[in-house]
This record gives structure tokens, sequence and C-alpha cells, in this order.
């Protein structure tokens, strides 16, 4: 589907009521480094989340050995 073509605006010199207030503010980007941030918090918590269970299955294991060989005595 194709992308529809811009409306033109058109300028017109108005002249602001003598009761409104002109707002002054300044703009700025965000997103960007919270975007960045998160990505990297998601990857350092991969990390952490994969060297836990990498550390954790050996001990567990072993503890699966000493039950089954203590049931397997019984």
């Amino acid at each position: 589907m194709p992308r529809p073509k811009p409306v033109p605006l058109r300028e017109v010199a108005n002249t602001p009521v003598d009761e409104a207030a002109v707002i002054d503010a300044k703009y700025r980007v965000v997103g960007r480094k919270r975007r960045i941030l998160r990505a990297l918090w998601r990857g350092v918590l991969a990390i952490v989340v994969a060297a836990t269970i990498g550390f954790l299955i050996p001990p567990a294991w072993v503890v699966i050995q000493a039950v089954a060989a203590w049931l397997a005595e019984q």
C-alpha cells in the first residue's frame, strides 16, 4: 500500500489573542538513552541468569545422584 501524499498546510498570519500566554519551553528527545540502557540491562540480566543456572546444575545433579544412591541401598 503506497504512502499517502503529505497534506500541504497553509500558513495564516493571525494575531494572537491579547490574553494568550506564550509558552516558552525547551524540548529534548527522550527515550533513546533509556532504550540503550534497557537493552544493556536485559543483556546483563540474561548473563547473570545463565551463570546462576550453570553454577546450580552441577550441585543439584550431585544431590540427585546421592539421593538416588541412598534410595538404591534401601
